[in-house]
């Protein structure tokens, strides 16, 4: 719907490119994750602050989207501006 309407509504445009920044950085924490698998902290990474990361940020994201309210997810990379 982002790529689509993103010239229609700069409500849904800044919506949507916090969303993918978001899942953006989300694979970037993966990555990381795996590649620390070997210490140990990795599996930490991976299992708790990855899940426990998305669920709050998506869930708080939605509801600021119900409200009309702009939102920025928490440790999140800009790579779109």
């Amino acid at each position: 719907m982002w790529a689509v309407r993103r010239k229609d509504s700069p409500f849904l445009d800044d919506h949507g490119r916090e969303a993918m920044n978001f899942q953006i950085s989300i694979m970037v924490y993966f990555a990381l994750g795996i590649a620390l698998s070997p210490i140990g902290i990795g599996a930490v990474i991976l299992a708790v602050g990855i899940p426990i990361l998305r669920l709050v940020g998506c869930i708080r994201g939605a509801v600021a989207a119900h409200r009309g309210e702009f939102y920025r997810y928490p440790m999140c990379f800009r790579f779109l501006s």
